[in-house]
């Protein structure tokens, strides 16, 4: 039970489909530093999800992944940043 949203992450990110760019960046975010610190933190609770650490991964998943994106040039960098999770 105490790995099992580890587990689930993971066949999440395995149903990305790595032949498109989108799917490569969105496996390569759970690689990026922030993102592995924040689901060290969200689990670090015995193993249970801890709520306030999830709009904040999810935060950081996104970030990672548009900016994979941009290096890659599948999207322009800039633009409109949306509201971060206090």
């Amino acid at each position: 039970m105490k790995f099992l949203p580890i587990l689930c992450m993971l066949v999440l990110a395995g149903c990305a489909d790595d032949t498109l760019p989108q799917g490569q960046c969105e496996r390569q975010a759970y690689n990026d530093p922030t993102v592995k610190d924040l689901i060290a933190k969200g689990t670090s609770g015995g193993g249970e999800l801890q709520a306030d650490v999830l709009p904040l991964r999810r935060d950081a998943i996104k970030d990672a992944t548009n900016r994979c994106l941009a290096a890659k040039g599948v999207i322009r960098p800039g633009g409109v940043e949306r509201m971060k999770t206090q």
